[in-house]
Order: structure tokens, then C-alpha cells, then sequence
């Protein structure tokens, strides 16, 4: 098994395995033998579904993605990956989602606590539709792209 990060992309040929950078660069990566165990795969830890574990689990997920991104007393929410000013971000006055299917209704969760918590309007709309809009968003608008995979192709024409 080999861990891909961010940004870097897995070459794979019959005779060998390559892995590079944004760059283009090569990387060397650590070639890991899974255990047993996981090989196995996930257990269902005593429920009858692997739909009612995942229900049962997403609370405490949730907890866990949150204290990860969030300062001790949750004034500041940190994105590491993404590139915008705490001055950029206190002016945006309106948000836009876009996405596909089950990303769709995590839009309409995000739409609720934004419009709540950060007193935003917010618009959710599907990826299939919102590629073919001309949207009035001024230079305050962010938009949004939720995708599971991060290849939904209606999502990645609509950025």
C-alpha cells in the first residue's frame, strides 16, 4: 500500500510504481504491507448494518473534524489548504454550494448552520444544474464545491 498526499499523483505500469509531485517530480514513497486485519475489512461493531454503524458513528465524527479545525473557545475555524484572509473571509456576505446527490443534502445541512450560525445567506444548489447557470455572484460570494469522490464531473464543471 502506498499513501498518496495531497497533490501528488500514482504512476502505475506493469513493471513499476511512481509517484510525483504538483511538479512533476518524482517522489519516493514507503511501499506498506497491510495486516491481517484490515484486510478483512470494517467490522460492524454489533449492529445489523453498516448503514446504522455509520449513522451511530457521524456525531462523534463530526466532534472530532470540529475540534481538529476549530481554536479552544471555536472563534476560529482553520483550513490549512485553503488560501483566504480572515479579512477576505469576514466580508463574504453570501454562499453558494454546489454539489451532486448525498453531497447535495451535506450543502443543505451547511446552508442551515451557516444562515444560523454565521447569519450568511446561503443558496445550495445541484452541480447539473448550477454548470449551466450564469450565477450573479459579486466579488463577497463564496462559492462552495462539495464532492465525496472530488471527481463528480457535473461538480468539477461547475468550479
Amino acid at each position: 500500500m502506498i499513501f498518496l498526499e495531497d497533490g501528488q499523483v500514482g504512476l502505475i505500469t506493469k513493471n513499476q510504481i511512481k509517484v510525483y509531485d504538483r511538479q512533476g517530480n518524482p517522489i519516493k514513497k514507503i511501499v506498506r504491507q497491510l495486516e491481517w486485519e484490515v484486510l478483512r475489512g470494517p467490522k460492524k461493531d454489533g449492529y445489523r448494518h453498516f448503514m446504522l454503524k455509520e449513522i451511530h458513528e457521524q456525531p462523534a465524527i463530526i466532534r472530532d473534524v470540529l475540534q481538529r479545525r476549530t481554536s479552544r473557545n471555536r472563534q476560529e475555524i482553520y483550513f490549512e489548504n485553503i488560501n483566504i484572509s480572515h479579512k477576505k473571509l469576514a466580508k463574504i456576505d453570501r454562499i453558494i454550494i454546489q454539489a451532486c446527490g448525498t453531497s447535495w443534502h451535506a450543502g443543505l445541512i451547511g446552508k442551515y448552520l451557516f444562515e444560523n450560525h454565521l447569519r450568511v445567506h446561503t443558496e445550495v444548489d445541484i452541480s447539473s444544474e448550477f454548470r449551466y447557470r450564469n450565477p450573479v455572484a459579486g466579488g463577497d460570494t463564496l462559492v462552495m464545491a462539495i464532492s465525496q469522490s472530488g471527481e463528480t464531473a457535473d461538480t468539477l464543471a461547475g468550479i
